[in-house]
């Protein structure tokens, strides 16, 4: 960990938006997946999953205890961080409620914007985009504020830093655009987001952040964004400018991210070697499998393994 310091422009609070877990607490009902939600058309899809959210009968729990995970347990700790003495607010960034914040009472829900799970917003980055838009327009489980936008230009004083997959950081893009505008201060909003690349509109916001950091910061790369996060605001480090110094020298001292040459899997050969392994080791779970995958030099992303080890045993991770 780096030494503690004063920020150089005390903020009124420090608000961090983080992404959503597909793993949550309690089970999902059938209903609330969002692969059962089949209109075509975007606007009768979201009022179709919207309808199911609010008239189910499953009660509903805070987010902050509804969602689990390593991700998740490091988003909880972000919570209850004071650095200096200055509050720490967390929203989520959710695929099937929008922009919530963490004490939102929610159901249990499937829906996400990676690709290759079956519960997956449809139609690429062009639906996720559509998507995270209409969410928007929707009250949501507490009404308030709904976007990006808003939450930035709601109040200059407060720091924001969003904390997002790429893919997830994607589909939020326009809104992050919109929130762009609004700012008077460059160094009121950063981002922590390692596979983003910089396209210049977010040059003067993101923080430097790749694989090399997990070594640093440890835990597995899914958790990467939110650990780089804890490590600053742990050091109570929440001045823009001294984030990115912070990261960057933490980078440099890393050594360089090992490269594995593993021979692409179609969805037949993983889901064949899915059924093979349960045969012999039924209780084995779906990163047991993906471990033993790759050990035979064959690749598939976590989330498309997942979503695979669902289709072919219909139980969820």
């Amino acid at each position: 960990m780096v030494a503690a310091r004063q920020t150089a422009r005390p903020a009124k609070r420090v608000r961090v938006i983080v992404t959503c877990t597909h793993r949550k607490s309690r089970p999902v009902p059938t209903s609330l997946r969002l692969r059962g939600v089949t209109s075509v058309r975007t606007p009768t899809r979201l009022r179709t999953w919207m309808t199911r959210l609010a008239e189910t009968s499953v009660s509903p729990a805070p987010a902050l205890d509804l969602y689990a995970g390593e991700h998740w347990d490091v988003a909880r700790r972000l919570a209850r961080t004071r650095p200096t003495g200055t509050p720490v607010e967390l929203w989520v960034c959710s695929a099937g409620y929008g922009l919530i914040p963490a004490a939102a009472p929610i159901v249990p829900y499937a829906a996400t914007f990676a690709a290759g799970n079956p519960d997956s917003v449809p139609d690429g980055t062009v639906g996720a985009r559509a998507w995270w838009d209409a969410l928007s327009e929707w009250a949501g489980p507490i009404g308030g504020t709904r976007t990006l936008s808003d939450l930035v230009g709601s109040d200059s004083k407060s720091r924001v830093l969003l904390v997002l997959s790429a893919t997830y950081l994607n589909a939020c893009r326009e809104d992050i655009s919109r929130a762009i505008a609004r700012i008077a201060d460059t160094k009121q909003l950063s981002i922590i987001s390692a596979g983003t690349k910089d396209d210049g509109e977010l040059k003067n916001f993101l923080l430097p952040c790749d694989a090399r950091m997990q070594t640093a910061v440890g835990g597995t790369r899914q958790a990467l964004n939110v650990r780089a996060a804890e490590y600053l605001l742990a050091a109570s480090i929440v001045d823009h400018d001294e984030m990115s110094e912070a990261l960057g020298k933490l980078l440099a001292d890393q050594p360089a991210i090992a490269r594995y040459e593993r021979l692409p899997a179609s969805d037949a050969e993983v889901r064949a070697f899915i059924h093979a392994r349960l045969r012999i080791n039924p209780g084995a779970t779906h990163s047991r499998l993906l471990r033993e995958f790759r050990d035979k030099n064959r690749a598939c992303e976590q989330v498309r393994f997942a979503g695979l080890f669902v289709a072919e045993t219909g139980v969820y991770p």
